[in-house]
């Protein structure tokens, strides 16, 4: 299921994509369909972070979060916070890593944005599941060696991450 736009607020997901996007689901929602091979992934993802919520032996699990930022309500949910830290669970292609220079910059955003709301967030990571990880290619230049890693991210200061939020 994908969750309607928000027309009193923005979730973080939404703030960080492109705005015509949302601009487009707050007009057209009524006559919007999705076809249901277009959801395996995200299906897969929530699996996860639903195993995640219910097993997660580390801080608290799916920390739903809410500030007012300029009159706008901005919400999120974090996978885990961990005392001072944000755990960000992300399932994707091992080929995401393969032909990039590094995490995608939206997931960067997203953790900087989920790491303002929190206010108590000193560092983070992203833990990535490689869904088609084959162990015969592990050996090779720029191949993830293992189908599970955990990236450091690097967080903005508390300044920066509210002049991002406000800009978007």
């Amino acid at each position: 299921m994908i969750y309607p736009p928000r027309a009193d607020g923005l979730r973080i997901t939404t703030l960080i994509s492109l705005p015509i996007i949302h601009q487009l689901k707050l007009r057209h929602w009524e006559d919007m369909e999705e076809d249901v091979i277009d959801s395996t992934w995200r299906l897969l993802g929530r699996a996860i972070h639903g195993v995640i919520e219910r097993s997660s032996d580390r801080g608290i699990a799916e920390q739903k979060m809410e500030k007012e930022i300029d009159g706008v309500s901005i919400s999120g949910t974090a996978d885990v916070i961990d005392g001072d830290e944000l755990l960000d669970y992300k399932i994707t292609s091992v080929w995401h890593k393969v032909f990039s220079d590094g995490l995608p910059p939206e997931w960067i955003k997203q953790l900087n944005c989920y790491a303002y709301l929190s206010g108590k967030i000193n560092s983070a990571k992203i833990i990535v599941i490689y869904r088609d990880w084959s162990k015969s290619k592990a050996g090779d230049t720029d191949y993830p060696p293992v189908p599970l890693m955990a990236y450091d991210v690097q967080l903005a200061n508390e300044a920066d991450q509210l002049a991002y939020i406000r800009e978007r």
